[in-house]
């Protein structure tokens, strides 16, 4: 059973998982983009997988509602059928009071706990960013060390945490805790369909460089702090192989790159392909409204360039696939700044969950 597959990474992973035999049951919401059978559509066109809706169970349900919204009939078939769940839906905004956050992260993964089978393998996809402020060094086996968090988001993925670790503290073999970094787009071609996180703040950039080109644009930032950009194709194959591999089951993954990306090669990075100077330092009177502006609405994203904790990978080092996750380097941030400008930032695209 795979919840989220409608999400970024949960699209991808499940991209790869009709590539294997197993029977494959998908939760997925109704939205105002569409009933489940037309956002999984959507999914079979952006991955040219016309076989997908003929591959896949679909489950009409809600991880908001009681029973995640499936009827009695349906819970107990999945209770008798599901020996593994891949839990990857989750609410990713910044933005917002902590607790309707929490309700789809925490009250959604313990909704979605209380109708699959107790003796289902867990496999649940958290965030390195459970580590929150703290500025040194994370192991994959830490969880609370202390840390506060920079918003709600980051907060409701540790309380989460700390609840499923919780609910398997009898069987811990059954839990396995994967935490991606910042995912981006593909590492082939750029390509995504969700413009968050890093795409804001270059969509930013490039709004004031149309209009005020090679100007200063003033925002504050860390310069020996890092970045832990990925991409979803890697994420999704790093996943692909745990969900595939039992000698990997029962442990704690961070799926994120190495080494992670100074802000200050980021910054040059930037002013080498959008023409606008980046001044470490607070916008006052003598800056341009618009950088004002943009700063205050970024700033839930800009807060991630004052600094993160530096994540141990020991667990995944051990995965095959880890060997072909690269950093964010200058050939990928190309490629993923050129599929931006070509879709508008999305607007242009083709596909929509």
């Amino acid at each position: 059973l795979l919840t989220g597959a409608t999400g970024l990474l949960g699209a991808y992973l499940l991209d790869r998982l009709l590539d294997t035999p197993h029977e494959l049951h998908l939760l997925v919401r109704p939205t105002p983009a569409g009933t489940p059978g037309e956002r999984l559509g959507r999914l079979a066109q952006y991955f040219h997988r016309p076989d997908l809706p003929g591959r896949v169970r679909l489950h009409c349900g809600d991880v908001l509602r009681p029973g995640v919204d499936l009827g009695p009939a349906s819970r107990e078939y999945l209770r008798d059928t599901i020996t593994d769940v891949i839990h990857a839906a989750a609410c990713v905004a910044f933005e917002g009071p902590l607790q309707r956050i929490r309700e789809t992260n925490l009250g959604g993964t313990r909704r979605l706990l209380e109708v699959v089978p107790a003796a289902a393998r867990f496999f649940h996809v958290s965030t390195a960013y459970v580590a929150g402020r703290h500025g040194g060094l994370f192991r994959e086996a830490d969880l609370g060390v202390g840390q506060s968090f920079r918003n709600s988001y980051e907060r409701s993925k540790f309380d989460t945490e700390v609840m499923i670790r919780e609910a398997f503290a009898e069987r811990p073999g059954l839990l396995t805790v994967l935490r991606p970094g910042i995912v981006v787009g593909e590492s082939g071609n750029g390509r995504t369909f969700q413009f968050h996180g890093l795409y804001r703040v270059l969509r930013l950039l490039e709004a004031f460089a149309r209009r005020f080109p090679g100007e200063d644009f003033c925002l504050t930032y860390d310069p020996e702090g890092t970045q832990n950009y990925v991409a979803v194709d890697q994420v999704a194959e790093m996943m692909a192989e745990i969900v595939a591999s039992p000698e990997l089951w029962g442990s704690t993954y961070h799926l994120t790159s190495e080494p992670a990306l100074l802000n200050e090669r980021l910054r040059g990075m930037i002013e080498s392909r959008i023409p606008v100077r980046i001044r470490n330092r607070a916008p006052d009177a003598a800056c341009r409204p618009l950088n004002a502006a943009g700063v205050r609405r970024a700033a839930p994203y800009l807060d991630y360039l004052h600094g993160e904790a530096r994540f141990a990978c020991e667990n995944r080092n051990r995965l095959r696939a880890a060997a072909r996750c690269a950093p964010l380097d200058e050939d990928l941030f190309d490629r993923l700044l050129e599929y931006c400008r070509r879709t508008r930032w999305g607007y242009a695209r083709e596909f929509r969950r």
